[in-house]
């Protein structure tokens, strides 16, 4: 049996997860997520519409992506309630976006 075709190299892939390239291609799938959510937002006054954010950041193991509502009745919206429907509107906007 010949070697193995790859070899896991950990320092290599912890030097890429934080390059300027990675960062950008994180903050566009941040900004397509985001986008999405803010399309499917239910509207009534437009304050949850307008309370979505992406932010990036570096880590100790790469980047962090992190996309949020700051509306504080959001988690409610998104995971409803006993007398409120889940509008799963993060959620949905991941399953929307194509990563190929």
């Amino acid at each position: 049996m010949g070697a193995p075709l790859y070899r896991r190299n950990a320092s290599g892939i912890a030097a890429m997860r934080s390059t300027p390239d990675m960062q950008s291609a994180l903050e566009e799938i941040g900004d397509k997520v985001k986008a999405q959510a803010e399309r499917l937002s239910p509207v009534v006054t437009g304050r949850y519409r307008a309370s979505w954010y992406r932010t990036t950041s570096a880590t100790s193991t790469g980047l962090r992506l992190r996309i949020g509502n700051r509306a504080p009745y959001a988690r409610y919206l998104e995971f409803g309630t006993s007398e409120i429907q889940a509008q799963r509107v993060l959620g949905r906007s991941l399953d929307a976006i194509n990563l190929a």
